[in-house]
């Protein structure tokens, strides 16, 4: 069992099985709309393509970023720089510290191994 879950993760994670499910996937899609749309009358589908025209995407889109910066404001405050720049680098810094560390204690412990 345990086997031929592996085979189909690794089916799945190659590009050709991607490739295979995006298609059933596509398919899927599609018989679903061409199923819904047999169901429907042409006075539906008329106002439905009517009101696919009329949606003003753009217009209701283009508020979003301000819309966006005013809700960040109001949850983190105003962004200031040097109040974002400085912690950012000082855990840059201890990051690369402990990582510095750590890489120094696997070559310590590697080298003392290799010696045995």
């Amino acid at each position: 069992m345990l086997d031929s879950l592996t085979t189909f993760t690794n089916l799945i994670n190659s590009p050709h099985g991607q490739l295979v499910a995006g298609s059933v996937l596509a398919g899927i899609v599609w018989k679903f709309f061409e199923r819904v749309e047999a169901v429907l009358n042409e006075q539906t589908k008329k106002e439905i393509g009517d009101w696919l025209l009329d949606a003003r995407t753009a217009e209701k889109v283009r508020t979003w970023p301000d819309t966006f910066a005013t809700v960040f404001d109001r949850v983190f405050g105003k962004l200031d720089t040097r109040r974002w720049v400085i912690p950012t680098l000082v855990s840059l810094g201890v990051f690369t510290a402990l990582l510095m560390l750590i890489m120094g204690v696997a070559h310590k412990s590697r080298n003392c191994v290799s010696r045995v």
